[in-house]
């Protein structure tokens, strides 16, 4: 499986914050109908979150599995005010270097306590490697949107896997490969805020992914 990671923890300050941090994690080579897969490159450029507003209620993340959307260019540059940015720059990775529990962290950034209902990922270049030879993977509209929700509690830690089902999201078509990710959200909540305790807390190892 292919799973990208948030971790939210809420710390004690004058004002309240929490900590958004994003990763990646790897699933088998073999993707039936396409061939030996050995890499699928990402490059980040921006991570965004959308803040909804306080948490009214002890509403869970659904763990279901949910289809990401794909913005057209219009929605996509049009920012209001309630959209944070997690992470802005240039991070290249495979999503297949990580195996088992090993999650890449991508982002890490300081939110306010309460609901956030989408994530949207934009992506400057991404790639697939299939039978040792290299093809564009195509990603229409090159921002990768995900609908459902999450929330953070002040004084906790909340490790939320965006767990990508590769079978269903990436496609062989006539014109070339395509990526439209098929996520189940996972939400683990825990009162630690280290990487280290985190990683005891919840099973994942945590690995920085180094910017570009």
């Amino acid at each position: 499986l292919l799973v990208a990671v948030l971790i939210v923890s809420a710390c004690v300050s004058s004002v309240a914050t929490g900590q958004l941090i994003i990763g990646v994690k790897d699933h088998p080579k073999m993707i039936g109908g396409i061939g030996n897969v050995s890499s699928i490159d990402l490059t980040v450029r921006s991570i965004q979150v959308h803040f909804s507003g306080p948490d009214i209620g002890d509403n869970e993340t659904d763990d279901n599995e949910t289809e990401v959307e794909e913005s057209d260019e219009d929605e996509i540059l049009n920012r209001s005010s309630n959209w944070i940015t997690v992470f802005e720059g240039s991070k290249t990775f495979n999503l297949l270097d990580f195996t088992g529990n090993a999650v890449g962290i991508l982002g890490n950034v300081s939110l306010s306590p309460g609901r956030y209902q989408q994530i949207r990922l934009f992506i400057e270049s991404s790639n697939i490697t299939v039978d040792s030879v290299q093809y564009p993977l195509r990603i229409p509209s090159k921002v990768l949107k995900l609908v459902e929700g999450f929330r953070v509690i002040e004084n906790q830690t909340t490790l939320i896997v965006l767990d990508f089902d590769v079978e269903k999201s990436v496609k062989r078509e006539d014109d070339g490969f395509r990526l439209r990710p098929t996520i189940k959200i996972e939400e683990f909540e825990t009162d630690e805020d280290e990487e280290d305790e985190i990683e005891d807390e919840t099973g994942q190892e945590l690995e920085e992914i180094e910017e570009d």
